[in-house]
């Protein structure tokens, strides 16, 4: 975020739940620093982590990131989204290739058992 105005301003950030469903806790947002102060014409970064718990269900989760100043009442809304992916087990596959189906310049793989 930068500052440009030429004095001293505080922002805040913080997560904010929207609308179900699949909503994205603000238990489950961590936003470092929550509170900066810049300078007149600085720049800060802030760090945004979603941390969905393993028992939620797969699929999209929405949530909100506010922004807001001291001084003043109004915010700033950034829409976030995360995909919680479906967890599975990947099963080993190896392939051979014979030496005689090289020779005949063909490409063919066996799944070993």
């Amino acid at each position: 975020m930068h500052n440009d105005c030429e004095k001293e301003l505080t922002v805040k950030l913080f997560p904010r739940a929207k609308e179900p469903p699949n909503v994205i806790n603000p238990k489950w947002v961590t936003v470092e620093p929550e509170v900066a102060t810049l300078g007149a014409q600085e720049t800060v970064y802030f760090h945004v982590s979603v941390s969905i718990p393993e028992e939620t269900d797969a699929g999209f989760y929405d949530g909100m990131i506010v922004i807001q100043a001291d001084d003043g009442p109004e915010q700033i809304k950034l829409n976030i989204r995360y995909c919680k992916r479906v967890k599975y087990e990947v099963r080993p596959r190896l392939d051979f290739c014979s030496e005689e189906v090289i020779k005949n310049s063909r490409k063919e793989s066996l799944t070993a058992p």
